[in-house]
């Protein structure tokens, strides 16, 4: 038996690849990819054409299951990732260029793989979520105009201190996806007070455009309690079965709690 090391998605390269395209060549005949050791996007279309043919998660990624079908020997080499629509594509379109790097770094290493299910790949989300929230805040607070340094310090503190409780409560979500609505709500929850800290000390701050800051962290403060809200009942509805896709609908979540952030 042939044997990939993987997962495998667009932009994979190397001999894995090859074997890879050799074999969909002989079970997608009519894809005729070129065995050029290169995963771009005709190759994905031939590994997803026959994801459908075998009823199998649809995302272009070669994982365990996939090589199994495929008749493939498989030696995991990292955790497969099956929110690829987020790290792709969607992601691109909510989060800042110099940050995409790091999301999609976050949500690899929050361990999503193809056969966990949607509460992790929910979970995973929410983790990218919130590390992003909390590096958007804290640059706005290093940029600060009249706020001593160690105002900027204490500032920073609290808003880490919110991001590692957010992280924290949603973490649990995979283990227990029953209570995830009220789970995620307090995810959310956990910003506002320090928002209203940092609101506090920026509108002391002599500098106009210092308080002009405290005042957007007042109204960042009151969204997060209709994002969280609205996030909680999305996943529920999503943990239900709704027959969206989620791949398609996590988009939808980030973009509701990143917009919390939007002026």
């Amino acid at each position: 038996m042939k044997q990939i090391h993987g997962p495998l998605m667009v932009g994979s390269s190397g001999e894995d690849v090859k074997t890879l395209q050799a074999t969909l060549n002989q079970v997608v005949p009519a894809k005729h990819l070129v065995v050029d050791g290169q995963l771009g996007m005709r190759t994905e279309a031939a590994v997803r054409e026959f994801q459908r043919l075998r009823n199998l998660r649809c995302d272009g990624i070669v994982g365990p299951r996939t090589a199994a079908a495929l008749g493939l020997s498989y030696i995991a080499t990292a955790p497969v990732q099956s929110v690829t629509e987020i790290r792709r594509r969607h992601l691109r379109a909510v989060a800042d260029p110099d940050e995409l790097q790091e999301a999609d770094r976050a949500l690899a290493a929050a361990g999503v793989d193809e056969e966990a299910g949607i509460a992790l790949a929910i979970s995973a989300t929410l983790i990218s979520c919130h590390r992003t929230i909390y590096r958007r805040l804290h640059r706005m607070v290093k940029n600060t105009v009249a706020v001593p340094k160690q105002g900027q310090i204490r500032m920073s503190g609290l808003l880490a201190t919110a991001c590692t409780q957010a992280i924290s409560m949603v973490s649990t979500l995979g283990a227990a996806p029953a209570g995830c609505g009220p789970l995620i709500a307090s995810s959310a929850a956990c910003w506002p007070p320090a928002l209203t800290a940092c609101a506090a000390e920026l509108g002391a701050s002599g500098a106009p455009a210092d308080q002009q800051l405290g005042a957007k962290f007042r109204v960042f403060s009151l969204r997060f309690g209709e994002a969280g809200y609205w996030t909680g009942v999305k996943a529920v509805i999503l943990l239900r079965g709704s027959g969206e896709q989620f791949d398609a609908a996590l988009p939808g979540i980030m973009t509701k709690l990143l917009g919390t952030l939007r002026w």
